[in-house]
């Protein structure tokens, strides 16, 4: 649907929704632009579910990743000064 067509329909449903009061165009229509400007912009940024899937499995794994080699690390450390620091 055309931007203008949007508006225009939900300008109307403000207006009906307001009890269909005289002399309210203006501010209708500037209501409506304004929540079609906000819905489009979300639209825009705001990723698929799928691709937030694959984002969030692949912070995960990272972390996952990062937790392991900081306990082996620490494992090491441990392991080291448990022998006085000799090899």
């Amino acid at each position: 649907m055309e931007l203008e067509q949007r508006i225009r329909a939900r300008a109307h449903e403000i207006w009906v929704a307001e009890g269909r009061p005289p002399g309210q165009q203006e501010r209708h229509w500037q209501m409506a632009r304004e929540a079609i400007a906000q819905e489009d912009t979300l639209k825009s940024t705001v990723l698929p579910a799928d691709a937030n899937k694959d984002v969030v499995e692949d912070a995960v794994i990272e972390n996952a990743v990062a937790a392991l080699d900081n306990e082996s690390k620490a494992g090491a450390v441990k392991r080291k000064a448990g022998r006085g620091g000799r090899r």
